[in-house]
C-alpha cells in the first residue's frame, strides 16, 4: 500500500528496501520493552494489519493505547506551536547575523594582511 502515511521509498539497500530491517526492529522490541510510537494511519485503522502489529507487542509488556487526532488543534496547541516557530526563525536570524559578521572579520583580517605585505614589499 503505497500512500502519503506510508510512501515507498527504496534506498537500494536491501535491508531496508524488503522491510527486514522493521522486522528486526520489531523482533528487538518484543525482548526489552520499551516506550514506542507506531505512527501509521491507515495501518492503524485497518484491522488486519493493527491486530498483526500488535501482536508484537503483548499487553502483558506494554500498554496498547490507540490516539487518532482530526481536524483543527486547539488554541493552545497553536500557540506553542507558533511561539516555536518563532524561536526558531530568531535563532536562525541570529545565526546569519554573526556568520555575516564572522565573514567580515576574515575580509578585514585578509586585506590588513594583504596592507602589511605590500607596506613590507615597499620597505
Amino acid at each position: 500500500l503505497d500512500s502519503i502515511d506510508a510512501p515507498r521509498v527504496e534506498h537500494n539497500i536491501a535491508g531496508l528496501d524488503d522491510g527486514s530491517l522493521r522486522s528486526v526492529l520489531l523482533a528487538h522490541l518484543t525482548g526489552c520493552p520499551r516506550d514506542v510510537i507506531m505512527p501509521a494511519a491507515v495501518g492503524n485503522m485497518l484491522r488486519e494489519q493493527r491486530e498483526a502489529t500488535l501482536r508484537h507487542f503483548p499487553s502483558s509488556s506494554y500498554k496498547r493505547i490507540a490516539v487518532i487526532a482530526l481536524g483543527d488543534p486547539n488554541d493552545d496547541f497553536k500557540t506553542f506551536v507558533q511561539a516555536q516557530a518563532l524561536e526558531d526563525k530568531k535563532a536562525q536570524k541570529e545565526q546569519r547575523k554573526r556568520n555575516k559578521q564572522d565573514g567580515r572579520l576574515q575580509y578585514d583580517l585578509r586585506r590588513k594582511q594583504a596592507e602589511l605585505g605590500r607596506r613590507r614589499k615597499d620597505a
